[in-house]
């Protein structure tokens, strides 16, 4: 599998046919919104398998956040789109890495979040991360809840929800296929605490997340990856 970073502007008529052909796979919303949104973004992180095909990819954006406790550097991912045939790979995960580690002080203050529609993008964060939020496991977490205050409260100042940190949408853009749950899927901790989080996932409502991009937490994941090869 192949990363390329490219921005929004130079991609061309028929990168962003194939990019919208993938993109309406997984979601239900025109094209001249999905455009419209595009737009909002700084540049793609765009996935290729072994024949140079386009799989998937990731919109990326710089912000800023700041709270009481200090101010951060806020890389937001929207758009993320992968065909099922290539989940798994952690093209996520090596796409935040590489963020991180291009960024010039790649751990001063720097998170990376979104606004999730279904679990997929909380489970990247709670399976191979030590800090994230929310987490099942952490009840004390102010810094983190300012955080997602400052971040809902400036980007979604009319829909966001300071008591749950869910945002809400006016109509579901995930398909179906791709909110739908089984007994299995819910015996996971993290799966099971997004839902309950969230509720309103199957209405389209987002739930905010993020990660601190620290030295634990990469070290954390370097250390997993490792581990799990170890074991194979």
């Amino acid at each position: 599998m192949l990363i390329k970073y490219r921005t929004i502007s130079s991609l061309t008529p028929k990168e962003q046919e194939t990019i919208w052909n993938i993109y309406r796979t997984s979601y239900n919303i025109e094209q001249d919104i999905f455009l419209d949104k595009q737009k909002r973004l700084d540049i793609y992180a765009m996935y290729y398998n072994n024949q140079k095909e386009l799989v998937g990819f990731t919109g990326i954006r710089k912000n800023s956040c700041t709270t009481s406790f200090r101010k951060y550097t806020a890389i937001y991912l929207g758009q993320t789109i992968i065909l099922p045939k290539y989940r798994g790979k952690k093209l996520i995960q090596k796409t935040v890495m590489r963020i991180m580690l291009k960024l010039k002080n790649p751990f001063h203050q720097i998170l990376i979040w979104n606004d999730s529609l279904s679990y997929r993008p909380y489970l990247v964060m709670a399976k191979g991360l030590k800090d994230f939020y929310p987490n099942p496991n952490k009840t004390e977490q102010k810094e983190f809840e300012a955080i997602r205050d400052e971040l809902g409260m400036k980007y979604y100042p009319e829909s966001y929800d300071k008591q749950t940190g869910v945002v809400t949408k006016a109509h579901r853009v995930l398909l179906a296929d791709e909110i739908t749950l089984t007994e299995k899927d819910l015996q996971n901790e993290y799966i099971d605490f997004f839902v309950k989080k969230n509720p309103g996932y199957v209405e389209g409502n987002g739930l905010i997340t993020f990660s601190p991009a620290t030295f634990g937490n990469l070290f954390y994941y370097l250390v997993g990856r490792k581990f799990k090869k170890a074991r194979k």
